[in-house]
């Protein structure tokens, strides 16, 4: 029985590794929107700061100029010494954070390099005049280049998690590797090329579902009460999130600056409201695999120390640990959306001068909506999942569910 389970695992995967090369091969092609691309052919370099030199001649704003000389670890200009010029201190907060070793990534212009010094009349190897190019400077640094902090971190995450969770938690690691992908591949395509953003969503979290819940339970039949519950949860919190948006006004207008510009940029092939939706619902899903998968392993230890038990009991007993799930993912919900909107909090309470007044406004009312629609997702799927969970149990002690 274990190896006829193990083959019919190892089909399952082969299966959702060939629904993920299909999504990544369907995927329309994302094309970026007039205009993304740098209009003088820039070049985005990594450098190293080697060090920082303060000029005696004045800058525009009065203040001695700032040089930072860098090292090119890469690209077209690889090991040669370019050098920035900062903005005058008071106008840029970090020019005095430079520091030699820190590494940084630099916009690198080749047509404003070859109009250093030229007339007007010149022109630079991209067919454009030098007139067109003139304050254009030729070395930017966009920010700090954070790919070696970021990769150590990781790193430490993998080895904790292993040491923590062992196979169960690198399951559950590949299982984020492939909702990352079905977002990359799936939802963020499909959007992009103008269809609804919300079914988008919803066809996606059933992937990432299809492909998460197999990853982190090894028991069919846990992940079919998972299952059960989360398609409850993702229907109850899809279906609230249009209900309220669409009762509270809510049009995405005054929500972020992101999703105007992706508006702005896809000349409005993108729904504004219909992204925010598609957002909620993304952001609710992890919460809800959470709670219906820890729900169904939970119900199924109590059948395994109680197999006598009848139905009701053991869904009784499975709340009593459900709403434990219930209120630790709620406040979970809540307090995660209330740190991400508490700079804006702060700031329109500075201006406001009442904390009652900011729930009003479109960009904390829409935190309010996605916290409270999760949470109601969640309240669905737990009670769901327990029913199906004891259920199957008690299918399976009769011999009606597949061992």
């Amino acid at each position: 029985m274990a190896r006829r389970w193990s083959y019919r695992a190892l089909a399952g995967w082969l299966i959702l590794v060939a629904v993920l090369l299909g999504l990544w091969w369907t995927a329309p092609a994302i094309t970026p929107p007039p205009g993304a691309e740098d209009a003088a052919g820039g070049e985005l370099l990594e450098a190293r700061v080697v060090r920082v030199s303060t000029d005696p001649a004045a800058a525009p704003g009065g203040s001695p100029r700032r040089i930072v000389h860098l090292e090119v670890l890469g690209g077209s200009l690889h090991g040669e010494i370019v050098t920035v010029e900062l903005l005058p201190e008071g106008r840029s907060p970090g020019v005095l954070q430079y520091r030699p070793g820190d590494r940084v990534i630099v916009s690198y212009v080749p047509a404003a390099v070859d109009c250093v010094g030229q007339p007007d009349t010149a022109w630079a190897r991209d067919g454009r005049s030098c007139s067109e190019l003139r304050g254009v400077p030729p070395f930017v640094i966009d920010d700090f280049a954070r790919r070696v902090p970021l990769l150590a971190l990781g790193v430490v995450f993998v080895i904790a998690l292993a040491l923590a969770a062992g196979w169960q938690g690198l399951r559950s690691l590949a299982g984020m590797v492939c909702a990352l992908g079905v977002l990359r591949w799936f939802v963020v395509p499909h959007i992009l090329a103008g269809r609804e953003p919300l079914l988008i969503a919803m066809i996606g979290c059933v992937l990432i579902v299809a492909v998460a819940l197999p990853l982190t339970q090894s028991d069919f039949a846990q992940v079919v009460a998972a299952g059960l519950g989360l398609l409850g949860g993702v229907v109850v919190a899809g279906g609230l999130s249009v209900l309220f948006v669409s009762a509270a006004r809510i049009g995405g207008w005054g929500t972020s600056e992101e999703l105007l510009l992706v508006q702005a940029l896809t000349g409005g092939v993108v729904s504004v409201r219909g992204l925010l939706l598609a957002g909620m619902l993304i952001g609710a899903i992890g919460a809800l695999i959470d709670a219906a998968a820890g729900q169904s392993s939970s119900v199924f230890e109590l059948h395994a120390a109680d197999r006598t038990a009848p139905l009701w009991q053991l869904y009784r007993r499975g709340m009593n640990v459900g709403r434990v799930h219930i209120g630790a993912m709620v406040n979970t919900l809540v307090i995660a959306y209330a740190g991400a909107s508490l700079p804006v909090i702060v700031l329109l309470t500075l201006y406001q001068g009442e904390i009652g007044d900011v729930w009003n406004r479109e960009d904390i009312a829409v935190e309010i909506v996605r916290s409270l629609v999760g949470s109601l997702g969640i309240l669905v799927a737990v009670p769901l999942t327990t029913w199906a969970a004891a259920a199957i149990c008690r299918w399976r002690a009769k011999g009606r569910f597949p061992p």
